[in-house]
This record gives C-alpha cells, sequence and structure tokens, in this order.
C-alpha cells in the first residue's frame, strides 16, 4: 500500500500545477475521447508472478445531453516483467505477463468545484492474458534497410525469442477513482486509479494508476 499511497502523492501534485481555475467554467459535451498512460501494479496472487510495469489505454465516453453520467468504452494494454522467482522456477533469462482489454461501464463526475471533481467508475469486458519465457537468440528472415529503399535480403540479427508461451481469454470487471481538472471549457486532465479483476484460474488482479486527457 506504500507504493500505491507514493504513486497516487506523486500524480496527485504533478495535476494541482496545472492551473485549471483560470480557464473558466466547463461547457459539457456529449461525446468525449481519452487517452491515458501510466504505472501498473499487480496486486494479490499476481505479485508473486509480474512485477510493476506500464500501461497504455484509450476509448471515447458518451455523456447524454451533455450530464456528469458517463458511458464508456476503452481498449488497453498493460505490461509486466516477471519475477526473478518465476524466471528461476523455470530457468529462463527473461519474461512478461502482458494483458489486452476491452471494457465498458458507466461513470459519474462530483464537480466540486467550477474547474474540479473526482469521478467514480465501474465496469467490464473482456481479457487476454500472456505469460511468455524468453531467452536472447538469433532472430532470421528478410531484412530491409530504410537507407537502401528498403531493399531486403536474408539474414539473421540478435534479438529475444519466445521459448514458450501461454494466453487466455477471459471475462473480467473493474472499478476506479479518479481527480479531474479542467485546462479547458472542453477539456480535462485526470488522474485515475482503477482496480481490474480478471477471472482466471487464480484471479489476476491488477491495479493501474495512470495520468490522462479526456477531450
Amino acid at each position: 500500500m506504500r507504493r500505491v499511497a507514493t504513486v497516487v502523492a506523486a500524480m496527485f501534485f504533478c495535476m494541482m500545477a496545472v492551473d485549471a481555475e483560470a480557464q473558466g467554467r466547463r461547457v459539457w459535451k456529449e461525446w468525449y475521447g481519452h487517452f491515458q498512460g501510466g504505472w501498473s501494479m499487480p496486486m494479490g496472487d499476481a505479485s508473486d508472478v509480474a512485477k510493476d510495469g506500464w500501461t497504455l489505454e484509450g476509448g471515447a465516453t458518451y455523456r447524454p445531453d451533455g450530464g456528469a453520467l458517463g458511458l464508456w468504452g476503452s481498449l488497453g494494454f498493460m505490461d509486466h516483467d516477471m519475477t526473478r522467482e518465476v524466471l528461476e522456477y523455470f530457468e529462463s533469462s527473461g519474461g512478461d505477463l502482458t494483458v489486452w482489454y476491452l471494457t465498458t461501464g458507466v461513470s459519474y463526475e462530483f464537480e466540486l468545484s467550477p474547474s474540479f471533481g473526482i469521478g467514480v467508475s465501474a465496469g467490464i469486458g473482456g481479457y487476454n492474458v500472456e505469460g511468455r519465457l524468453i531467452e536472447p537468440g538469433r532472430i532470421c528472415g528478410p531484412i530491409c534497410d530504410p537507407w537502401y529503399w528498403w531493399i531486403c535480403v536474408p539474414g539473421c540479427v540478435p534479438g529475444d525469442v519466445v521459448t514458450d508461451s501461454e494466453s487466455t481469454t477471459k471475462f473480467g470487471y473493474n472499478v476506479g477513482v479518479e481527480f479531474a481538472f479542467d485546462v479547458g471549457v472542453t477539456t480535462q486532465v485526470y488522474v485515475q486509479a482503477k482496480y481490474h479483476v480478471i477471472n482466471t484460474k487464480e484471479s489476476t488482479e491488477l491495479l493501474p494508476i495512470s495520468i490522462g486527457v479526456r477531450f
């Protein structure tokens, strides 16, 4: 919990530096796009398998009549290196755990001032979870050189070779909270924490904390 609090506090103080109050009162739209990225932390049993990693997410929100209630959809990705204990068990020099997800849900923002609000959300969706073991090796195939008109010749280059992998696609759900700051009459910058639970054999729990823009 200490690392969660540290990341949240750092992001929150970065967001406080935005002079949103000077931008004037927001004008709600019906449709918003959003893009965000940040830090992803495995929780529960997943923390025994994967280290902290990173995440990216993009999507859209529909607010009927420009109100505080929203219906959203998101496509996202999370990437985590495997822990040393897992790599030693499988006698591998590298490995990662990746998650692609497509989710949808509802959100609501409580406006605390003309330029600041707290939002909550809940959603469901599909998650593809893949674990891979990687070893350094040689990757062979066509090599195309952009400096010579993309002429391709057969050859080999050093690279990471996947020695084993396993993936599964499962249903999951998520709940989130965010602090949103206006940086224009129709644009927000926000800090969001969203807790994901994926219904794998042993539940996969992940907590990404992101900075994003809604436009």
